[in-house]
């Protein structure tokens, strides 16, 4: 029996309500039929609602003896853990006879079970069934009262209440953002990350000063979800931190914020770093996120990304190019910093296809980038060069035509990134649908036909 989302006694009624009621609709068999000799044996509601129970109550039992199958399975080959988890998250709304969820059973085993592996199994199958969880106030209670414990449960009860959306997770656990132990700590910044409001910042961001990595990643990723504009100023602080992944994680939520007042700090570690690594992160941070506040401030950082066009590091350079391109600086420099490589290799071989491919995918990128619609023009003549050249592969000219339409999209040309559309072989649909160079494109009524 399939789940009917079916999380509370109301719901439970309802179904057998519904059981009743296609019982009486069906004809009804010699036993059955009212026999006006004998009143014992006449249908009556009642007598109905009695069958209905059984037939539910032995659903109930058919769909606990898969429940068990699939649990024993759990901790089996890799394949089939995947395929149990998948029933028994199909489960998890399915009330038992005894008027319990089957997300509340699976709560239950994995907060008794001491295998691990178990453990971790179950808490996955309820965070992909927390969608059909949400409303289920006895599954949401087991979890909140686990948590409340800290314990080796706390780091999957907190998930679970994370991907059910519980709106009384925080009142009930924000508290440990302070815990001894920093698994929990973690687990609860995270938490709070998801669910948390403002109130919740200054506990996030006094995160930050911890020891523990787990603990201050969290921090940094919960920043950057709840948009806290109060954590940009620590954040900056941390650009340059002598731990690599802690430096990362600041500058991917700065540049997720556009924290253009982080700027300054950004082009200061830039400049006194010798990272490669380091570089390249800060370098795209700071095109992702605009102009700086001051045109002082702004100048300096398109000088130091402007040094970065003729250095050796080609990776470097190629990001340095884009990220002037972003903060509107689109001059000869940061064009032949893209493109002087891929012309000379064109020039050397003009059959090499996946060389023009990649410039002309450059100049749609440089478009992206700067918004110059120039770049998008010079994207589709290059293009049909391609096509012209390479008639002969019906792969490549396929992803030619989605190029051309994508820059003719951009362009605000529907009607021309239609005919391109309708050019390329077999289903391209989900390729536009998942594409935002048709955004705008998709707005529009006669062109549904790409976007259904």
């Amino acid at each position: 029996m399939q789940n009917h989302g079916l999380a509370n006694g109301r719901a439970f009624r309802l179904a057998r309500r519904i059981a009743l009621l296609l019982l009486v609709a069906a004809p009804l068999t010699p036993a059955q039929a009212p026999d006006d000799e004998n009143p014992d044996k006449k249908t009556t509601i009642e007598g109905l609602e009695a069958l209905a129970e059984r037939k539910l109550r032995a659903a109930s039992e058919a769909v606990a003896d898969k429940i068990e199958l699939n649990i024993n399975a759990l901790t089996g080959p890799a394949r089939d853990a995947a395929k149990a988890r998948e029933q028994l998250a199909t489960y998890a709304g399915f009330v038992l006879s005894d008027g319990r969820t089957v997300g509340a059973d699976l709560v239950d085993r994995m907060l008794a079970t001491k295998n691990g592996r178990l453990r971790r199994e179950l808490a996955r199958v309820l965070v992909g069934a927390a969608g059909t969880l949400r409303g289920d106030k006895a599954t949401e209670a087991k979890l909140l009262t686990a948590a409340k414990q800290a314990d080796r449960h706390y780091s999957a009860a907190t998930s679970i209440l994370v991907a059910m959306r519980s709106k009384k997770a925080c009142a009930a656990l924000a508290a440990h953002v302070r815990h001894a132990d920093p698994e929990v700590r973690a687990a609860t910044v995270r938490m709070l990350g998801h669910l948390g409001d403002e109130t919740h910042a200054p506990a996030v961001i006094e995160a930050l000063q911890t020891n523990e990595e787990d603990v201050r990643l969290a921090a940094i990723d919960a920043i950057r979800l709840r948009k806290f504009r109060d954590g940009i100023a620590p954040l900056a602080e941390l650009v340059d931190d002598t731990e690599l992944p802690i430096a990362q994680a600041a500058i991917a939520a700065l540049a997720g914020l556009e924290a253009r007042e982080a700027a300054p700090a950004m082009l200061s570690a830039l400049l006194s770093t010798n990272d490669a690594t380091r570089s390249r992160l800060l370098v795209v941070a700071l095109g992702d996120i605009g102009p700086a506040r001051s045109v002082t401030d702004q100048s300096r950082i398109e000088k130091a990304l402007k040094s970065k066009l003729s250095g050796r590091n080609r990776a470097l350079a190629r990001d340095a190019a884009f990220a002037l391109a972003k903060l509107g600086s689109t001059g000869g420099d940061v064009e032949r910093a893209l493109t002087k490589d891929l012309k000379a290799e064109v020039a050397r071989d003009t059959k090499n296809i996946f060389a023009r491919l990649e410039l002309a995918r450059t100049y749609k990128q440089l478009g992206d980038c700067s918004g110059n619609r120039t770049f998008y023009k010079r994207a589709i003549r290059d293009y049909k060069a391609i096509l012209r050249d390479d008639r002969r592969r019906k792969n490549r000219q396929t992803m030619t035509f989605l190029g051309i339409a994508a820059c003719h999209a951009r362009l605000g040309q529907f009607a021309k990134a239609d005919s391109y559309l309708s050019k390329a072989d077999g289903d391209i649909r989900p390729l536009v649908r998942s594409n935002p160079d048709f955004a705008e494109m998709r707005k529009e009524s006669r062109f549904s036909q790409w976007f259904e």
